[in-house]
């Protein structure tokens, strides 16, 4: 008996150990910087387990510097503060990045760093000069041997403490004006692809107008709105036809399509502050032009990220997991771009 139950421990303790499992820290090579244009981090990701990390490329994930997203969080004296964030928000696949072979891997005892560039991303004008701690978001999505999406965090995260004086504003382009033509522009798009694009915009514009027609003619629960947006909540209810009412109110064939996105894994992404400007990734291009994950609804998908219409964000991707955001969070739910966009499409349909 005594024999089996030690086995039994020994088994457990090998399951303990096998477990994945790292740590997260953010360092600056100045712990003092004048001006938010010298304001840069190195973000490293150590394996402490026993197996190796295969991390997917998450752009809203400090593995990708490639892509000006939020993927830092910031507290002062303990306490969350929020820059204003101006950085790009994508519509990504987990599905794509793991066929692209998007992935970082991590063997045991290695540490992989990716600097940042945080100059472009996050304006403190509004927050103040002073000294704020910097977090990396800690929770990624590891592929096991077995092919499945297993999401992980870490289990230590350090924060870097960085002085910031000086100029606090972000460094930008600037805004390109809200005056459009009064047909889209592209930029670096082929004559297929326009053609794409102009049959998207239409469809996505009565995506948008179907679902705010919905909730105009309802004022309860359904099925359809409580798997995309959660329990009913007469507030929520109000502030998701709200938002759907000035997305379908824009004038989505007067934007400009830029086409030049080379990520495979990627759709689309947008800069919130910058309305009108849509840039178009080549899953955009594979995708079927209605339907789940559809042309046309990545075009509502884009729009809702907008601070002029919705100012949505990217908290879950993906059907399953928009789903369960969903029923645990309707909060989040409500503000989250895929849910938005699988609610407009409607794919398969409910009532």
């Amino acid at each position: 008996m005594l024999a089996c139950a030690l086995a039994l421990s020994l088994q457990l303790t090998s399951l303990v150990v096998a477990a994945p499992s790292f740590s997260v820290s953010v360092s600056s090579p100045q712990l003092s910087v004048n001006g938010v244009s010298n304001l840069h981090v190195t973000a490293a990701i150590s394996n402490t387990g026993s197996e190796t990390l295969r991390l997917l490329k998450d752009p809203s994930s400090i593995l990708r510097k490639d892509w000006e997203t939020d993927s830092f969080r910031f507290t002062q004296n303990g306490t969350n503060v929020a820059p204003n964030f101006l950085g790009a928000m994508v519509k990504w696949s987990p599905e794509l990045a793991a066929a692209t072979n998007a992935v970082t891997t991590i063997a045991p005892g290695q540490t992989v760093e990716v600097a940042h560039d945080l100059s472009t991303r996050y304006d403190f004008s509004a927050l103040g000069a002073g000294v704020f701690d910097i977090h990396a978001y800690d929770t990624f999505t590891h592929i096991d041997e077995a092919g499945n999406y297993i999401p992980l965090q870490a289990a230590v995260s350090t924060p870097v403490s960085v002085a910031i004086t000086g100029s606090l504003n972000a460094v930008r382009t600037p805004v390109r004006s809200a005056k459009f033509a009064k047909r889209a522009n592209f930029k670096g798009c082929s004559a297929a692809q326009e053609t794409d694009i102009d049959h998207a915009v239409g469809a996505a514009s009565e995506l948008s107008t179907g679902a705010f027609n919905y909730f105009s003619s309802r004022s309860k629960a359904t099925l359809r709105y409580e798997t995309w947006f959660g329990k009913f909540d007469p507030t929520r209810f109000n502030t998701v036809k709200a938002n759907y009412k000035k997305i379908a109110a824009v004038h989505l064939s007067a934007f400009t399509y830029d086409c030049g996105c080379p990520h495979q894994d990627a759709f689309a992404y947008v800069y919130p502050e910058k309305f009108g400007e849509v840039y178009l990734c080549p899953a955009f291009f594979k995708a079927p032009p209605r339907g789940s994950d559809s042309q046309a609804g990545t075009i509502v998908h884009e729009v809702s990220h907008f601070t002029k219409t919705a100012a949505t964000k990217d908290l879950a991707y993906g059907k399953t997991k928009c789903a369960t955001l969903a029923k645990n969070r309707p909060k989040k739910a409500i503000t989250n771009a895929d849910n938005i966009e699988y609610f407009a499409e409607n794919d398969p349909a409910l009532s």
